[in-house]
């Protein structure tokens, strides 16, 4: 989740650091990741 809320809150066209310790440590934050992201995360919310 802690990294949805940090893509979620970063502007398009920047690159972020993986806030956990598996994965890719940068990430560029593209339109399409971030809708997917803003929807992941309401999604869980609605869930529980």
């Amino acid at each position: 989740m802690t990294l949805l809320n940090r893509i979620a809150e970063a502007p398009i066209g920047s690159t972020i650091k993986n806030p956990t310790k598996t994965g890719k440590k940068t990430i560029k934050v593209t339109r399409k990741l971030k809708k997917r992201a803003v929807l992941a995360r309401t999604l869980k919310k609605i869930r529980k």
